[in-house]
């Protein structure tokens, strides 16, 4: 969750907290302000991402899990950078 920032692009509840997800719900549901600024907040942290580096670093950890679940990899991975 290092994106997430409570009340500023999301509403945060401890897992398993039924109640406070309720009333995050609830609060977004009847606050107007508060649903535009974290939708707007969302945007301008998206925005502000490297998509670029995020999906290869996506792609990494798939790579990874492959490694991991079949010993060494079998196929050599094509980098078009």
């Amino acid at each position: 969750m290092e994106f997430l920032s409570h009340r500023k692009n999301a509403l945060l509840s401890a897992e398993g907290d039924q109640k406070a997800f309720a009333e995050h719900l609830i609060a977004i549901m009847e606050n107007k302000t508060l649903r535009w600024e974290l939708a707007e907040n969302g945007r301008k942290l998206a925005q502000s991402r490297d998509w670029d580096t995020i999906f290869d670093g996506l792609l990494s950890v798939y790579r990874g899990l492959i490694t991991d679940k079949q010993g060494p990899a079998k196929y050599s991975y094509y980098d078009a950078s």
